[in-house]
């Protein structure tokens, strides 16, 4: 079973996300918060493998929070999900250890991101 945490500022975000991924037999969501701070605390208590978090929060940058995710969770795979056109901003994601950048379609559709970026980038993990 993959044990899994969502953190994404827009509630219904999240509900679809946990929707999609509740159809996987072998994925479980085991916690989700609407900001960084909350995320990195129910990440804490539940030790999940996946934690998938929004590029844009509220209360830190998705960099910040996921070295403290990396420290709180060692072993688990951050996953940064993004429309964010913010020059370097996946760069910052990499080198803070998140595992991949996921786009979304529906930003290229309203035309927001660039086509090129609309796929999931794998990223190495960087000490």
């Amino acid at each position: 079973m993959i044990r899994v945490v969502l953190i994404d500022d827009h509630e219904m975000i999240v509900q679809s996300v946990v929707r999609l991924l509740r159809d996987g037999p072998e994925i479980v969501v085991v916690g989700t918060a609407l900001n960084a701070t909350k995320g990195i605390e129910v990440s804490r208590l539940e030790q999940p493998d996946v934690i998938i978090i929004d590029y844009t929060l509220p209360d830190m940058d998705a960099p910040r929070a996921i070295r403290t995710l990396r420290s709180v969770c060692p072993g688990a795979k951050v996953i940064t999900f993004s429309g964010s056109e913010r020059p370097g901003a996946l760069y910052e994601s990499m080198r803070a250890g998140s595992s991949a950048w996921v786009t979304c379609e529906q930003e290229v559709q309203r035309g927001s991101l660039r086509p090129e970026r609309s796929r999931i980038f794998e990223v190495p993990y960087f000490e």
